[in-house]
């Protein structure tokens, strides 16, 4: 049996065993969040930020508050890795917690409400979505968890000083140094520390007055201390006001969704009405208690107490508090619970999204495989998806069997609807399909737009003009990404490649890492650019709605293609079908039949799925194909058609025949295409709706 003595002594450990645990459940729930949700997420967004290894980068920063920007750059070079990105997310999250527990003393039944910043700054995180690819500066983005942080660290850092004298020193000091760093939330900081200040008990035999005088000369010490900088930043502050509210707008996230802007400005303001907010709130009740102890002590007469009311004795008063313990951790565990599964409820989150930011690291690999893979689940696969699967079975030499067995039509999400493709991977997809000229535009306007942080693009840009034999211009983008941590290597590897192929030298020639490049390895970068070179476009015109699969459809060079091999035809062939232009795929198919009839081996004479439907349709119905010369062309008798191809175009004959007159089902071409059997994203059913 347990004395009151042992249940007295055991009470304590049990109030500081739940914070503890809640507190590494969190940071373990986040971890895993950012690592296996948005583990791909953090490794793209890294790479449209980059934190150069040099003292010009530092110096690059005029703006107020830009510093910090470079402080969160720091940080997020390192998502490289998601695993450790996601590590140092749920630490500055767990910081933020049990600081914001420990400056406001939000413990008991306040405690679940130190878990809220955190929870806030994760779904601004996360609302940006696709625009990670688009117009927001990544280091913004991430910056609040960083900077929030430092107003914390900052404040709990000056309320464990002993000393007036030293507290004082250090607020005054310490937001002259932090101001032109951090901006507002050095602003917050002081704040923090003035509002512990005022309510701190009086020290024994210190003047009152003295001390609200120190008091508000550090007020307005602090609030004078921005229009100290105004002319080091008059520049580039537009007003004084800019200059006080420094950081919360320095990197503005400018997307072009309202619903997406409203929301990321709508977690931002709430994240630091819910600082100041508990600050005060803080405040209010140390000053509260503080009247509390100042009133005279009252002599109250104990009541009378009957003779049969019983006692409480030790062990029901341990008794009640347990009670009381077990419910506030109930109640604390449920509210924790609440705030993580809002987390995952609220995050921006779809299939397609995480398939993109997969595929763009498997397109900076060159796995071809991997992205139709990725995108073969997808019910609505956006712009840049599709694009990147075409680009795929291209490279493969797959697309003649597999072009329309996946939608061609872009999903039309919110976001999409006004997310530009080039962006999201559009300028690499264009360098891959050979259109150099659309994807320096691109790569240079996306650089451009990420403030020239982006390594996606400035490796765009390096293997454009390694392409068109530019090394001095390859090799200016080549030395940005070789003062990185992470981008060096691969930068150091081209460079190589350069220095291999080329005796012309640049002012960063000297200035270049050179990576030991072995044979296997520069044939393969050799087959790389002839890859791309061979795709020969035949347009190079940039469209206004920045849209790859705009471009795409002009990527087919047909010149001398009866000298291409075979397996390159095939592909050129499936996508003038792509591109409906059925003319000039009826001009280059009997070549192209004539000599793969004439092959040995069964495998070798088999042709592609979509190009045997096309040539069935265009013996049945000529006039599609726009030639007159097709009006007495017929199937080559030699020619083998697989038996379930043949059969399905049988029973869309009778399916075409019972339905309506031929001359009204093909009066327009692009209709026809959409209404055919083989364009797997329309079912036969359709056929009757026109």
């Amino acid at each position: 049996m347990t004395s009151p003595s042992e249940t007295s002594s055991v009470e304590p450990r049990r109030l500081v065993s739940f914070p503890l645990a809640a507190r590494l459940a969190f940071f373990l729930f986040l971890f895993g969040f950012w690592f296996f949700r948005y583990g791909d997420f953090l490794y793209v967004a890294q790479g449209y930020d980059l934190f150069l290894w040099r003292w010009s980068f530092f110096a690059e920063a005029i703006r107020p508050a830009e510093l910090s920007l470079r402080l969160s750059a720091f940080f997020v070079q390192f998502f490289y890795y998601p695993a450790l990105g996601a590590a140092i997310l749920a630490g500055f999250s767990a910081f933020i917690q049990y600081e914001t527990e420990r400056l406001f003393r939000l413990n008991g039944r306040l405690f679940p409400l130190s878990f809220v910043p955190a929870t806030l700054l994760t779904l601004q995180i996360t609302s940006v979505g696709y625009y990670v690819f688009e117009y927001c500066d990544v280091a913004f983005v991430f910056s609040f968890l960083f900077q929030y942080s430092f107003a914390l660290a900052f404040a709990t850092l000056f309320d464990s000083l002993k000393s007036e004298r030293g507290r004082a020193a250090f607020l005054a000091i310490g937001g002259v140094v932090c101001f032109p760093i951090f901006g507002v939330f050095a602003l917050l900081a002081a704040f923090f520390c003035l509002l512990k200040e005022a309510t701190r008990p009086d020290a024994v035999n210190a003047p009152a007055s003295k001390r609200r005088r120190r008091l508000v000369f550090l007020a307005l010490w602090t609030l004078a201390v921005p229009t100290l900088y105004w002319p080091r930043f008059s520049g580039t502050a537009s007003t004084l006001g800019a200059l006080y509210a420094a950081g919360l707008s320095e990197g503005t996230v400018f997307i072009r969704d309202p619903e997406t802007q409203t929301l990321f400005d709508a977690l931002l303001k709430a994240t630091l009405v819910f600082f100041v907010g508990a600050a005060l709130a803080d405040a209010a009740r140390l000053a509260v208690g503080r009247k509390r102890l100042e009133r005279p002590a009252r002599s109250v007469r104990s009541p009378r107490r009957d003779k049969k009311t019983p006692v409480p004795t030790e062990r029901d008063a341990a008794a009640k508090r347990s009670s009381s313990v077990d419910s506030a951790t109930l109640i604390s565990a449920l509210v924790v619970l609440t705030l993580a599964v809002a987390v995952v409820r609220f995050s921006f989150y779809n299939p397609d999204f995480g398939a993109l930011c997969r595929i763009a690291r498997a397109l900076d690999r060159e796995d071809w495989e991997e992205i139709v893979r990725l995108e073969a689940p997808l019910a609505e696969p956006s712009n840049s998806v599709i694009d990147a699967r075409i680009l795929a079975l291209s490279r493969l030499g797959r697309l003649g069997d597999e072009l329309y067995l996946r939608p061609l039509v872009p999903a039309r999400s919110p976001q999409l609807v006004q997310t530009a493709s080039f962006g999201m991977c559009g300028d690499r997809i264009l360098y891959e399909f050979g259109a150099v000229n659309p994807a320096l535009r691109a790569a240079t306007n996306n650089y451009v737009t990420k403030r020239e942080r982006s390594a996606w693009a400035a490796f765009t840009l390096a293997l454009c003009n390694v392409a068109e034999d530019r090394r001095a211009v390859a090799e200016r983008y080549l030395y940005r990404l070789q003062g990185t941590l992470f981008h060096r290597a691969r930068a150091a590897e081209t460079a190589a490649y350069l220095n291999a192929r080329s005796a012309e030298t640049s002012t960063f020639t000297p200035y270049l890492r050179l990576a030991p490049l072995s044979d296997e390895r520069r044939a393969e970068l050799d087959a790389s650019f002839a890859a791309v070179r061979a795709q020969k476009p035949t347009v190079d015109g940039f469209f206004p709605n920045r849209c790859v699969s705009h471009s795409r459809y002009y990527l087919v060079q047909t010149d001398d293609l009866a000298k291409r091999p075979l397996r390159e035809r095939e592909t050129r062939l499936a996508t003038l079908l792509l591109m409906r232009d059925l003319p000039t795929f009826a001009e280059h198919l009997d070549g192209y039949l004539l000599e793969k009839t004439a092959l040995k081996e069964a495998s070798e004479r088999r042709i592609p799925r979509f190009i045997q439907e096309a040539i069935l349709l265009r013996g049945r119905f000529p006039q599609a194909f726009g030639r007159p010369a097709d009006e007495r062309w017929s199937v080559p008798v030699e020619l083998e058609i697989d038996p379930e191809i043949a059969r399905r175009f049988l029973d869309y004959l009778k399916t075409i025949d019972a339905s309506r007159p031929q001359n009204d089902i093909f009066r327009d071409v692009d209709l026809y295409f959409r209404q055919t059997f083989w364009a797997e994203a329309f079912s036969i059913s359709e056929v009757e709706n026109y």
